[in-house]
């Protein structure tokens, strides 16, 4: 059963701990069948507002949100932008037309160095795919290259 951009988001957001697995195990599957099937239906993706206006807006309304709902909201459009730099780049590799919601996708505000290891941050500034770097995602240029 393939699954669908969408469903690899809702992994990635319930489980931090394996995100990379989710995405990976996305990548050997749409590289065994190029199903654009599985990249068609668009990401509910994040905003764009900022973290200040966010917290701002939750606290005038009164709902409860905390800054921690708002530090999950950071990392939705970290994937967002993750997931939208690795379907453009697949398509790429394999000849497919890039999916419209793709380029819809805003950048990140803040830089994310999707490895998190300070030492390699220089090196990916300077490696990451054009599809990563415009959306403010930072990996190295093998980041997609599987054994």
């Amino acid at each position: 059963m393939n699954r669908k951009i969408v469903e690899v988001k809702m992994l990635m957001l319930a489980d931090a701990a394996h995100q990379m697995i989710y995405l990976m195990e996305f990548v050997d599957q749409f590289r065994r069948s190029a199903d654009a099937a599985v990249i068609e239906r668009p990401l509910n993706y994040f905003s764009g507002k900022t973290v200040a206006v966010q917290i701002a807006e939750s606290s005038m309304a009164g709902n409860g949100t905390t800054a921690s709902d708002v530090a999950v909201r950071v990392e939705e459009e970290a994937i967002d932008a993750l997931l939208a730099a690795t379907v453009e780049s697949l398509c790429l590799e394999v000849n497919l037309a890039v999916p419209v919601w793709v380029k819809a996708v805003p950048p990140c505000r803040y830089p994310y160095f999707v490895s998190g290891v300070e030492s390699i941050k220089a090196i990916t500034l300077v490696e990451s795919p054009v599809s990563f770097r415009r959306r403010n995602v930072f990996v190295l240029k093998n980041f997609l290259s599987r054994a």
